[in-house]
């Protein structure tokens, strides 16, 4: 998988807004490694411990969705309880959703069911002590 992370383009004009995919179906892979996603993981685990802590977990993994063959790489985000209710309780559909902006990975938040599929996979590259 060379073609991850993806190399920011120059954009000229106003920034864009990230492309929302909703699939139906997620299928987690594995673990996204190499050297350049070590120094991603390395940079993303210190961003994650800054005040206020709402990550619990984050995963670098490489996913299949809808009937797209090709693998995406995603980085995967489990918020903490108390977060996770209260998007629960307005915007449940935010969780599965792929947020795609084309400079760097794509993210997604992931929410219980999830991160027990992607734990059969994939290793958490942080965990909130």
């Amino acid at each position: 998988m060379d073609n991850f992370p993806r190399t920011p383009k120059p954009i000229a004009g106003p920034p864009r807004l990230a492309e929302i995919i909703t699939p139906s179906e997620v299928k987690f892979i594995g673990q996204q490694i190499g050297s350049a996603e070590d120094e991603f993981k390395l940079k993303m685990s210190h961003f994650f411990q800054v005040d206020p802590k709402i990550i619990k977990r984050a995963y670098l993994v490489r996913l299949s969705y809808g009937e797209s063959p090709a693998p995406s790489v995603v980085l995967c985000i489990r918020l903490l309880d108390e977060f996770e209710h209260e998007l629960h309780r307005g915007s449940r559909h935010i969780f599965g959703e792929i947020h795609r902006r084309g400079d760097s990975y794509d993210h997604m938040l992931i929410d219980e069911d999830q991160e027990q599929e992607l734990k059969k996979v994939c290793k958490p590259f942080y965990e909130l002590a």
